[in-house]
C-alpha cells in the first residue's frame, strides 16, 4: 500500500502553501476512497482539469 505524502512536502513540490496542499490531499483521499468517484475510462474519453480560486483577501493572492 502506498502512503500519501505529507501536506508540507506536497505543498513544497507543487508550489502552494501547506494549508492549500492539505485541503487538496483531503479531497484526493476522499475521491480515491469513495465508490461514487471510481469511474472507468474508455479509450476515447478525455479528462480536463482547471484551477479554481474562491474567496480570500487580495493581499494573499498570487502575483
Amino acid at each position: 500500500m502506498m502512503r500519501s505524502p505529507s501536506s508540507y512536502k506536497f505543498g513544497k513540490a507543487i508550489g502552494v502553501t501547506q494549508d492549500i496542499a492539505w485541503f487538496m490531499l483531503e479531497r484526493l483521499r476522499y475521491a480515491v476512497g469513495h465508490k461514487n468517484y471510481k469511474l472507468t475510462m474508455g479509450k476515447d474519453e478525455t479528462i480536463e482539469l482547471d484551477e479554481t480560486f474562491v474567496g480570500g483577501k487580495n493581499k494573499n493572492r498570487h502575483r
